[in-house]
């Protein structure tokens, strides 16, 4: 049943080519010798959370970076994610615990301080957000989901692999996704309600869903890979008329509304029913990085953790300066198939086409974003290529799988079930 329903997808994508309004718009970017994987706005700073230089700030002022090490705490070497409360206290989640810094004051959350542990106790926290009332939540993707009021911490799901989440505005009521289990889990006042594979299937396949966001009508807007993007209106799910987006990997509505989705081929905007791609524009020269998290500056800006090329760095989209142009999106400069089968047990076969002669890579990575294998690396001829991955030493779970050629990336993500 995926098969054919990806086969769908890329069969419509091909002969039926997107009409679209692409926009130019001039990007900033920076670049230093860390590696970072998530960032958070908090007036002219952002804040990274890296995974070999701890915290770092980014002074947009004097474009400086300057490494933040917590005082009278343990420090942890590496942190996965970072977020800004409502009050201005920044959080950052760590494999030693979770960090709290109000500006004067470090603070480390752990078992002994109240944190409470999940089933499989080796944190992993990839997400942290403040809902309306400015209580914490921690998306953890070994143990599930958790919240802090302040005062106490409580364990609300032991749903793993969660790695979309939002906030309806109106009503508070927390959304997670989970692509490894399949799942959709809603959070309220009242409890808590589980949208298991079957309740999903019919509208899109629940094991694609990779990013999650919420509007101001309480529409809740999900999006992932093999052509994954759909609406919940309250009743039902639908999928707006788009055609075939590229793999959405995080997505984020501005002050007006506007849904933006950064994806395996650079930032793309859904408005009235239309999606354009934002083509970066990098000293005059264009680039289609994949975005792993976007946010907004108070100025209209958006900052993005950006994969270009084998660099990871900030990027800074300057949307007041767009130039758009309609345009045909035909096929891409080179096309990857999803691996085959998907799920798999132990191997799958990745298959790619280059148009001519260029250097490729082909990486395997975790579901932290950590580089497990590398199975191309090096010139490769015009042609199709197909490449074997055994993953009989690794234990079940998601797994994503990033090529790159000619300064352009495309990531899929694969389930190894035993």
């Amino acid at each position: 049943m995926k098969t054919s329903r990806s086969l769908f997808w890329v069969l419509l994508f091909l002969l039926y080519p997107l009409v679209c309004y692409a926009s130019e718009v001039t990007v900033d970017r920076f670049l230093n010798d860390f590696t970072i994987r998530d960032c958070a706005l908090d007036g002219d700073y952002v804040w990274c959370a890296t995974e070999d230089h701890g915290i770092i700030r980014f002074d947009v002022r004097d474009e400086s970076w300057t490494e933040v090490i917590p005082e009278n705490v343990s420090p942890a070497e590496r942190y996965l994610s970072v977020a800004v409360d409502r009050d201005g206290v920044k959080w950052f989640g760590a494999p030693t615990g979770i960090y709290r810094y109000d500006g004067a004051t470090w603070q480390r959350f752990h078992t002994e301080t109240g944190l409470v542990p999940g089933p499989n106790y080796e944190l992993a926290v990839t997400g942290i957000f403040a809902d309306n009332d400015n209580f914490m939540w921690f998306v953890d993707f070994n143990n599930g989901i958790a919240e802090y009021d302040g005062t106490a911490w409580q364990v609300v799901s032991i749903l793993p692999g969660v790695t979309g989440w939002s906030v309806d505005p109106n009503t508070n009521e927390k959304w997670f996704c989970s692509g490894m289990a399949g799942n959709i889990l809603t959070c309220d006042e009242t409890g808590v309600t589980l949208y298991k594979p079957e309740d999903l299937s019919p509208f899109f396949n629940p094991y694609d869903l990779w990013a999650m966001a919420a509007d101001r009508d309480s529409r809740i807007w999900v999006g992932g890979a093999d052509g994954v993007f759909s609406r919940y209106d309250g009743g039902t799910w639908s999928s707006p008329p788009v055609g075939y987006p590229p793999v959405i990997q995080t997505m984020r509505f501005d002050s007006s509304g506007r849904l933006w989705l950064g994806t395996d081929l650079g930032l793309w905007l859904y408005e009235n029913e239309q999606i354009q791609e934002m083509k970066a524009v990098i000293n005059q020269e264009q680039y289609r990085p994949s975005l792993n998290d976007v946010e907004f500056a108070s100025n209209g800006d958006m900052w993005a953790v950006a994969y270009a090329g084998s660099q990871v760095g900030l990027l800074r989209y300057r949307l007041s300066m767009v130039v758009e142009v309609e345009e045909n999106s035909g096929p891409r400069e080179f096309e990857i198939s999803e691996a085959r089968p998907n799920p798999f047990n132990p191997a799958t076969t990745i298959s790619f086409h280059l148009p001519k002669s260029a250097a490729a890579t082909l990486t395997i990575h975790d579901a932290l974003g950590q580089k497990i294998a590398t199975l191309v690396n090096g010139p490769m001829s015009a042609g199709t290529h197909s490449v074997t991955f055994n993953g009989a030493k690794l234990a079940s779970g998601v797994y994503f799988y990033r090529f790159e050629s000619a300064g352009t990336a495309k990531t899929g993500k694969m389930l190894l079930l035993k």
